[in-house]
């Protein structure tokens, strides 16, 4: 039967085929073939695989040990709808091999789209988003995402927010420590006068710091990036990134509440004034009708239905009054609010029984909540920070990353964080990947 099967590879391009795509997808790796139609066409075919994990795998489910762990994805759109044909613009390409070789693979591939792949592997770099290379070298974003998005699917690169030295980076949960003795070989090959790869790790393991402490000088910087992309690629480290929610303190929410207490009483009092002076023509208009009006006599005495629906009216009117002035009473003896310079610090005996309140998502956020908010933006005396706060609202909903913000508002990262350090007392801030 053995000779029988080869002899049938021998003489069938098509079994041939079938063999070689069968034995690539069992080793999860990309099948590619020729069909041999006219003119004829290469096919690929692949499982596609996670390029990275949100979660560390729990016993219940499969490990990937290695991977890269990071909540950081690339294929959210800017109104935060997932889309696996779209790559955000303000994410940057890595290489997952050395780049000259991916270079010659695609050199030997030799098709229409070898020369624009090569020059976006070029072009792109792990510290520059695709919108800053588009923007660099004058190429429609478009285009370079279609290309990107390309080599991801292909297994030749992943997706990751760029590269910087001021940022944090930490050892990876789902490092792969079974593979620390082949990759160190690697790591010295790679970077000879580095310290060795578990005393590096041991170093980052430490309190986070941003990367840049890590190297010697600022000459060095470049030298530790390229380490850098050379860990991420193995899975060994990760950003640890920072998330935050809006804080409101119960100095805040006791304004809003007393604001909108003093503008429901303002309301009923002109409520009330409008009924009083609608109820002194009721008696003359209720008998109108078509072929009366100007004939009606004044003085003549109300119907039994008119007398009654007077007394309806008055009875209705006293009511609300009433309410009205039990409700103003009440709120007479409420302090007015005062604005102090840290809320967060405010013991004040009438704001003890009200919690600090949190607000979960700003994109979708009640009528109290939208006040809040106003509120807070009100506070801020530097108007540059007012400005923004209305903005970055939209980055505190614990999923997007604050070291993001700079890159998809065009800042500069330190006038970024200068600006987000004055919300920190109304932020509730977490750290992970």
């Amino acid at each position: 039967m053995s000779w029988l099967w080869s002899e049938i590879l021998l003489k069938s391009t098509l079994a041939a085929t079938i063999q070689d795509v069968f034995t690539s997808i069992s080793r999860n790796k990309i099948a590619t073939f020729r069909i041999g139609s006219k003119p004829p066409e290469d096919m690929s075919l692949q499982i596609p695989v996670p390029s990275f994990l949100v979660s560390i795998p729990t016993f219940a489910e499969r490990g990937v040990p290695g991977l890269l762990l990071t909540t950081a994805n690339p294929y959210i759109d800017e109104e935060g709808v997932e889309d696996p044909s779209y790559i955000n613009k303000h994410f940057a390409l890595l290489l997952l091999d050395d780049e000259s070789k991916i270079i010659s693979e695609i050199q030997n591939d030799d098709n229409e789209l070898s020369a624009p792949l090569i020059e976006c592997i070029r072009i792109c770099k792990p510290t520059l988003s695709f919108l800053q290379v588009a923007q660099a070298h004058s190429i429609e974003i478009g285009s370079l995402l279609i290309l990107a998005n390309h080599l991801i699917q292909y297994r030749r690169a992943v997706a990751i927010p760029p590269l910087h030295p001021r940022e944090v980076y930490i050892v990876s949960p789902n490092c792969d420590n079974r593979k620390l003795p082949i990759a160190s070989i690697a790591w010295k090959k790679a970077f000879p006068l580095a310290p060795s790869l578990s005393s590096f790790l041991a170093t980052l393991s430490l309190v986070p710091r941003p990367y840049k402490i890590h190297a010697p000088s600022k000459d060095h910087r470049p030298t530790y990036l390229d380490m850098l992309a050379w860990l991420i690629r193995g899975g060994w480290v990760t950003q640890l990134r920072t998330f935050a929610w809006i804080l409101v303190w119960p100095e805040i929410i006791y304004e809003v509440e007393y604001q909108l207490r003093a503008e429901a009483i303002e309301k009923a009092k002109k409520g009330i004034k409008s009924n009083n002076g609608s109820s002194e023509s009721t008696g003359s208009t209720d008998e109108s009708g078509p072929d009366k009006g100007s004939d009606l006599d004044p003085t003549a005495p109300l119907t039994t239905e008119q007398v009654a629906e007077n007394a309806r009216l008055e009875r209705l009117a006293s009511k609300v009054a009433k309410a009205a002035a039990e409700e103003a009473a009440e709120f007479s003896k409420m302090l007015k609010p005062e604005a102090t310079d840290h809320p967060s610090k405010n013991k004040a005996e009438h704001l003890k029984s009200i919690a600090p309140y949190i607000i979960k998502d700003p994109h979708k956020v009640s009528h109290e909540e939208s006040l809040y908010i106003a509120a807070l933006g009100k506070r801020f005396k530097e108007q540059k920070v007012k400005e923004c706060w209305l903005r970055f609202v939209k980055y505190f909903n614990g999923t997007e990353a604050l070291e993001m913000i700079a890159l998809r508002e065009n800042m500069k990262r330190k006038e970024t964080w200068g600006v987000v350090m004055c919300y920190q007392e109304h932020l509730l801030v977490c750290r992970h990947w």
